[in-house]
């Protein structure tokens, strides 16, 4: 069962991510998880899902080009559909979310 962690104030996810897995290693795959930038302000109180498989080591690039995931992004493979706040979006191969406008 996924752990969870509580966003205190003023928390990244990057310093979310940090404090609750006392590492960066996984913060990729958390931010896929909760379709986040990892740079972007949390929520206060907002309740953010650390993944059973989430890595925790130094072998999170290997796990991760394993996966088909894109590093240096949020982590999502080209094609996945999203949906946020600014409207309906798809990730493009360069790992870049792109909003539709409609």
């Amino acid at each position: 069962m996924p752990r969870t962690y509580i966003v205190q104030p003023r928390q990244t996810l990057s310093d979310a991510v940090i404090n609750a897995t006392g590492t960066q290693e996984a913060l990729v795959h958390v931010a896929f998880a909760n379709g986040i930038s990892p740079s972007a302000y949390v929520p206060s109180g907002r309740v953010l899902v650390i993944p059973d498989d989430a890595p925790t080591n130094t072998a999170i690039t290997s796990y991760l080009n394993a996966n088909g995931y894109v590093l240096g992004t949020m982590g999502l493979p080209a094609g996945t559909a999203m949906e946020s706040e600014d409207g309906d979006g798809i990730v493009n191969e360069d790992g870049e979310v792109i909003i539709s406008e409609d």
